[in-house]
């Protein structure tokens, strides 16, 4: 396995953090876009992935939803981030 995937999946843990704490700034808006930017630019290599690579299997559930998470909205940010968290445990399953 290359390195790409434990980068990707660092980077999405990264993000996935960065959301869960994201609504409580006073600068929420300004950094919510920083971060959406960064999430779908990690969307997009996963979805790049062969559609049998453990990239595209593991991580791109994970990438899907990161989006939400990385928002200030308190209707769907919580919700996507569970569901990050549920997909990054699985990625990590799979690593070990």
């Amino acid at each position: 396995m290359s390195n790409e995937f434990p980068d990707l999946l660092a980077q999405i843990k990264q993000l996935h953090k960065a959301g869960q704490e994201l609504r409580s700034k006073s600068n929420c808006t300004q950094e919510m876009q920083k971060l959406q930017s960064q999430a779908k630019a990690i969307r997009a290599k996963a979805e790049a992935a062969a559609p049998d690579s453990p990239i595209r299997i593991y991580l791109a559930p994970a990438a899907i939803d990161l989006n939400l998470c990385v928002s200030c909205s308190d209707a769907t940010a919580p919700t996507a981030c569970q569901n990050v968290a549920s997909a990054i445990k699985d990625a990590e399953g799979y690593l070990n």
